[in-house]
């Protein structure tokens, strides 16, 4: 049996998804202090401030530029993060 056929036959999500399902699980926890994590290339905008588009929990992305911190948690999910609708935030 493929892994595709083994993953549908057990109703389970690929690695792929499962990897990001807990790496925005763990951008929640941190955005909501769940977590006390001192990522200095997550920076949550002000909540407080008014914003147009998107959630209240924005994070700013920082640049990156080397490969060793492009592949890293910070910088490879803030994109989708930022894209959620507010109630999933």
């Amino acid at each position: 049996m493929s892994y595709s056929d083994r993953l549908i036959w057990l109703g389970a999500d690929s690695l792929a998804t499962r990897r990001l399902k807990i790496d925005l699980v763990l951008f929640y926890d941190i955005v909501h202090d769940n977590i006390d994590v001192d990522l200095p290339l997550l920076d949550v905008v002000d909540p407080n401030v008014p914003h147009t588009r998107g959630h209240s929990f924005k994070i700013t992305k920082q640049q990156c530029r080397i490969n060793a911190r492009l592949n890293s948690f910070a910088c490879q999910n803030v994109k989708l993060w930022n894209s959620l609708p507010e109630n999933v935030v």
